[in-house]
């Protein structure tokens, strides 16, 4: 994946800074506060060697964490410059622009990953009815050529979150 950070500032992430700074911060600090005193899943709602295994997939080969990271599970923040959100083309997740096209940025940020499995449809358009869809998407997109097993795993992981 290409890092915008890398590339340097965009005009329409100027734009972005300039008019929605103050209200990205706010919400950032309203995500943290939820991640520190959300409830976990009941343990009953996903297995717990499934999901240990798939975290270790989602921290090694399958690379998830690169994405999303620890503790909010999104890199939004992990930019050179912490007023302006980290954000993605289409292309690289892999994503219909559609969506994007209609944003200041015409980009996608990486959705923070806490309480997922109560929140079907996934993706910015719900084009995912299911977790295990999420999954085989990046599975296909990114090559990751991870077996139904691995999948599984990963999905409980996601379920535990």
């Amino acid at each position: 994946m290409v890092r915008r950070h890398e590339k340097g500032l965009s005009q329409p992430i100027e734009l972005y800074r300039k008019r929605y700074s103050a209200l990205f911060r706010a919400s950032q600090l309203e995500l943290g506060l939820v991640a520190a005193i959300a409830k976990p899943p009941d343990a009953s709602t996903f297995d717990r060697q499934a999901a240990n295994r798939g975290r270790e997939l989602f921290d090694g080969a399958a690379g998830c964490s690169t994405c999303h990271m620890r503790p909010n599970f999104t890199d939004v923040l992990s930019g050179p410059d912490k007023d302006v959100p980290f954000l993605h083309t289409p292309a690289e997740v892999g994503i219909d622009p559609a969506y994007a096209e209609r944003t200041a940025t015409r980009m996608y940020r990486t959705t923070p990953l806490r309480a997922l499995a109560f929140h079907a449809p996934y993706f910015h358009d719900g084009s995912a009815p299911d977790l295990l869809a999420v999954v085989n998407h990046y599975d296909t997109l990114f090559n990751l050529h991870l077996t139904a097993a691995e999948k599984a795993d990963l999905v409980e992981y996601l379920k535990s979150l």
